[in-house]
């Protein structure tokens, strides 16, 4: 075959191969031994040169740069320069006082900070600028604010500056330098003694803590004094570096510990000490051994700073932008070929922590300690399963065809179509290396034992009774199992031994089986594991915790079950009869989700993905458990942004709230949940992926809006971020402006019901002198009817009949005055009468008036049909003056005895029409008569009523009116007086 590796085998030459091997291996470099995140300008950051980090109190990252300072919450950055208000935009070094305030450290040495999300610059900078020299600046890591807002730094050549609190400048010694150690919270100062500096060749270093000092003299062999960096560690040592030297200092002692210029050094929170050489990576030492590093990451770069993200991730700046790993403890293994990142299976080699990857289809790759040792391609082959067999000493293969790599170092892959009597072609899914030989199974193909000599299949499994496609196969207590896309067959010496329970669950595609505690494992595509133990088969799925039902493969190691998804890789263990199940991710530090194989060798778990190979001690992987910070980023109000603090006190139209929240994460920031609840508002926890919340018309209340943060390994924040604020009630809703109506409405009830009680004491005043002028009226009105005149002139002409001895007339007469007079009395203690009794009492008026003039006129009275008389009431005395008038002001001046009274009751609607009409000689002409004849006696009875009837329209709110017509006949002469009284219409009960 025209194999790249069949030229190796023809040269028969060790050193051409070794020398194409190496051209090959060059040509599928991997990529890298730890993966790492990128953060550059393309993500936002404001410049690729970074100098320093900073991981603030509520969790984001500051990092300061060339050009200016990025604030990051692993969504998105925020940038500040000298347009939001720095002093400069090269910043080298920032600090956090304990006010929560971020100081930046310029290099032209001045100040600002980032306080209530603004820039502000340091008031005392012009005091700063004049004191320091123009070469002088703020040496990196020794900048620090007390609480009282004092300002100490180390400067080179001015030694340590002090700053007090209202802009007092000191310098404490020429020589001498501050530095603080952050993560350990220690301040301390070290000074250089210049006597000895003549040949600038020693110096004397003093070191000065709070308990002690140390002093020692040292030799150096470049004169640069370059960064100066100064550490404590825990054995009451310093590590300390000028220029191109790094020493130990221990009390009265030194040691060299190496001649590397120091770009940066620190040490962490677990004690693990960090340097960082220029252009070499940075280093992670154990204090007790600083000559053999533990780890060494991005070793072609300048490390400026090293964070801990998480359990075990890690945030590197360098001066070519900033890398995170997220997992120190997982190593992958990347290739540039794009063909080449799927590792479909793994197993043994004969090397120490060495292991053969089969990459895609057709490239065997050996993998010793994370580097490729030796690597193969298959060309015009497929491979689909790979396993070593110890006994041979050879890599065994399958796919399309068999084929084996011994471990001679002039062998190539050999291939040879397996003998059968039934099929042409075979497809082998599954390789499995027992004592016996060597059994595979696959696609047409049942098991074969197979040796180093011999390529004859001595088994296979025929139809009806067998499956034809076969995935995987394993043995247990001599018994076969052999998984199918369709289920399991067991067999035992050769024969058909056992079918595994008739159960939905196995009627899936079965892709890997191990032996677990005597039992079977099984992974299915569609219903997770099935554990297969004496008979009996259980689920572990996604309703126990599993991250998918599509499990790729299964590993077994000494402690747990890993099982390989499209999801995560799943740990499994028991405790009793607990289940726990953990998984980890990509940003856990594996490669990719999607796990296609696993292996388990040396205490390392090896899991090969669709990306890559990632592997790791399987004690070592932990899950991020540090609790999350969760911030309230931003509040508006009405959709306008406010500048927010709790217990705000709002106006109750001012009720439509926004809310923005972050939880600040740089492994897996999509994956952060949150929950929250606006007490007042939400009766539940509501949990959510979202960042912002809306409120769109709250009620006048008092409320608190509480959000947790939950991590990408599912920790919940131990305590939420808080805001709290209060929506007033409208103003008249208000307890006070209600007390005010309260008082307000009694004060105008109290005013009212005064007033209306004056009202009516005036309006009961005035009644009463209405009713007592209505008396008055009333008396004056009888007494009008009783005028001596009328008595005296009824009486003459009653008298008149008794001397002409007319007994019978004059007895009629007197009979009708007196029952007049009776009438009259009873009437006057009435304030109403019926018309009846009026009517009565008007005709025997009328009558003792003809008496009188001697019939000189007639009358008539008409009441109409439809009034009932006897229920239908009028005011006491009403008609009668009017009747007087018409006989003594109308018809007495008449000269003819035609004289005519009528007197007419008519109903229109609700009004009573009282008519009185006479042909007499008119109003006008009864004025002149009575003036020519200058009368003594005067009607009053007609005005009397008319006052009357005022003051009952006032007391009882009526209407009654009196109209006079003067009648006119066809000559237009006065023909009489007609007067129309209307009333209301009054019943009696």
């Amino acid at each position: 075959m025209p194999y790249l590796q069949q030229i190796l085998v023809q040269s028969k030459s060790n050193l051409i191969r070794m020398v194409v091997l190496f051209l090959l291996i060059s040509s599928f470099k991997p990529i890298q031994a730890q993966e790492y995140e990128s953060i550059t300008v393309d993500e936002g950051l404001t410049s690729n040169e970074i100098y320093y980090t900073l991981i603030d109190r509520e969790g984001y990252l500051w990092f300061a740069t060339d050009n200016g300072v990025s604030k990051y919450d692993g969504v998105q950055f925020i940038n500040y320069t000298i347009k939001e208000g720095l002093a400069d935009n090269v910043i080298l070094s920032m600090f956090e006082d304990i006010k929560g305030r971020i100081w930046f450290i310029s290099s032209s040495s001045q100040l600002s900070y980032f306080f209530n999300d603004k820039i502000h610059e340091y008031k005392f900078n012009d005091q700063i600028s004049k004191t320091l020299w123009k070469r002088t600046h703020i040496f990196n890591n020794t900048f620090y604010v007390d609480e009282n807002d004092n300002v100490s730094f180390g400067t080179r050549g001015q030694g340590e500056i002090y700053i007090d609190s209202i802009g007092n400048i000191f310098q404490n010694n020429l020589n001498a330098f501050l530095f603080i150690n952050q993560i350990s919270n220690s301040i301390f100062r070290y000074s250089t003694n210049l006597e000895h500096m003549k040949n600038f060749q020693h110096w004397m270093l003093m070191v000065e803590t709070k308990n002690k000092k140390y002093s020692f003299k040292y030799e150096i062999e470049n004169k640069s004094v370059g960064n100066i960096y100064i550490l404590s560690l825990n054995d009451s040592s310093f590590l300390f570096s000028s220029g191109f030297e790094l020493f130990k200092i221990s009390e009265n002692k030194s040691e060299l510990i190496s001649k590397n210029k120091i770009a940066w050094m620190d040490v962490d929170d677990d004690g693990f000490v960090w340097i960082s050489p220029y252009n070499k990576g940075v280093f992670k030492y154990n204090q007790k051994d600083l000559n053999h590093p533990l780890q060494h990451f991005l070793e072609d770069y300048t490390v400026t700073s090293v964070k801990k993200l998480g359990s075990d991730a890690l945030l590197f700046t360098t001066l070519n932008g900033a890398f995170i790993i997220k997992n120190t403890q997982v190593n992958s293994l990347l290739f540039s070929d794009e063909k080449s990142k799927k590792i479909n299976e793994i197993t043994d080699s004969n090397k120490k922590n060495g292991v053969w990857l089969l990459s895609g289809n057709d490239k065997l790759i050996e993998v010793q300690s994370g580097k490729v040792v030796d690597w193969y391609n298959v060309n015009n082959q497929l491979i689909n399963s790979i396993a070593y067999s110890f006994k041979l000493n050879t890599l065994l293969f399958g796919g399309t065809m068999f084929g084996h790599l011994s471990d001679k170092s002039e062998e190539t892959p050999k291939f040879f179509m397996p003998t059968t009597n039934q099929y042409s072609s075979v497809y082998i899914n599954d390789i499995l290396d027992v004592d016996s030989g060597i059994i595979y199974c696959g696609h047409q193909v049942g098991y074969v034992p197979y040796f180093s000599d011999t390529t004859t299949i001595l088994h296979n499994i025929h139809e009806p009774l067998a499956l034809l496609d076969y995935n995987a196969v394993s043995i247990l207590n001599d018994t076969m199992f052999i998984a199918s896309n369709s289920g399991v067959i067991a067999l035992k010496n050769n024969l058909l031994n056992e079918v595994l329970p008739h159960d939905d669950r196995l009627k899936v595609k079965i892709i890997d089986i191990e032996k677990y505690q005597n039992g079977l494992l099984l992974a299915t595509s569609g219903n997770g594991i099935l554990y297969y133990k004496n008979g009996k088969l259980k689920s572990i799925n996604e309703e126990n915790g599993l991250s998918s039902n599509i499990i790729s493969s299964i590993c077994v190691t000494k402690n747990k079950i890993w099982a390989g998804s499209n999801n995560g890789l799943n740990s499994i263990s028991f405790e009793g009869n607990k289940l726990e199940i953990k998984t980890y991710y990509r940003h856990n530090g594996l490669s990719s989700n999607i796990i296609l194989s696993l292996f388990f060798k040396d205490d390392q778990l090896f899991v090969g993905t669709d990306c890559g190979l990632s592997y790791f001690y399987e004690d070592s992987i932990r899950v991020n458990y540090n609790t999350p910070y969760v911030n309230i980023n931003a509040v508006a109000i009405n959709e306008q942004p406010m500048d927010w603090e709790s217990n705000i006190v709002l106006e109750y139209d001012q009720n439509q709230l926004f809310i923005e929240y972050i939880s600040p994460n740089f492994i897996n920031p999509k994956a952060v949940m949150y929950k929250y609840k606006l007490s007042g508002a939400d009766r539940e926890w509501v949990i959510t992926s979202s960042r912002t919340i809306r409120y769109p018309n709250l009620q006048p209340a008092k409320y608190l809006f509480e959000v947790y943060a939950q991590n990408e390994d599912g920790v919940w924040s131990d305590k939420p971020a808080t805001f709290s604020f209060e929506i007033l009630q409208p103003v008249w809703q208000r307890w006070w402006f209600e007390l005010i109506g309260i008082v307000l409405i009694l004060g105008t009830t109290f005013f009212v019901f005064y007033r209306i009680s004056q009202i009516k004491l005036i309006e009961a005043k005035k009644r009463s002198s209405l009713q007592d002028r209505l008396s008055e009226l009333k008396q004056e009105a009888l007494a009008q009817q009783m005028n001596p005149h009328f008595i005296f002139n009824t009486l003459s002409s009653i008298q008149y009949y008794i001397n002409i001895n007319d007994k019978k007339a004059s007895n009629i007469y007197l009979a009708m005055f007196a029952k007049l007079m009776r009438i009259t009395l009873d009437n006057s203690f009435k304030k109403q009468v019926s018309i009846a009794e009026e009517i009565e009492a008007l005709e025997l008026y009328i009558q003792l008036e003809q008496l009188r003039f001697d019939k000189k006129f007639t009358y008539t009275i008409y009441i109409d049909s439809e009034i009932d008389q006897s229920r239908t009431v009028l005011p006491t005395l009403l008609i009668q003056p009017y009747v007087e008038n018409a006989i003594w002001h109308g018809l007495m001046h008449k000269e003819t005895n035609d004289g005519l009274l009528r007197v007419s009751i008519t109903l229109k609607e609700d009004l009573i029409n009282c008519a009185v009409e006479d042909n007499g000689v008119g109003r006008s002409k009864s004025t002149e008569i009575n003036k020519l004849r200058r009368r003594n006696h005067k009607s009053m009875g007609a005005k009397i009523t008319e006052a009357r009837l005022r003051i009952i329209n006032r007391l009882y709110g009526n209407d009654m009116q009196v109209v006079y017509h003067d009648l006119i006949d066809d000559k237009g002469q006065a023909a009489g007086t007609k007067v129309d009284i209307e009333i209301p219409l009054l019943l009696n009960n």
